[in-house]
């Protein structure tokens, strides 16, 4: 099975930044964006192979929040698509 990501990613004094909008929690950084792409799917990987249960009963809820749609102190995001990519099955 073939999935897609979306890569966000952002330069942080030098380096570029990133993580994957569809899997909270998946960031990592590189030199070159094709380093981060590489780094992004190791820890994507590392994360997908790991079993972590809550250690109580857990719950989710839908949360809605007004948030400022810019902020002085963001950095330009930029999108990144990493499709057609079978690292990620």
């Amino acid at each position: 099975m073939e999935r897609r990501f979306t890569l966000e990613y952002w330069i942080d004094e030098g380096w570029y930044v990133g993580r994957l909008k569809e899997v909270p929690g998946v960031f990592s950084e590189g030199e070159t964006i094709e380093e981060l792409e590489e780094n992004i799917k190791e820890a994507y990987h590392l994360i997908m192979s790991e079993e972590i249960s809550p250690p109580h009963e857990a719950y989710l809820k839908e949360l809605e929040m007004n948030v400022p749609i810019y902020h002085k102190f963001l950095r330009p995001i930029h999108y990144h698509s990493l499709s057609g990519n079978k690292d990620f099955n």
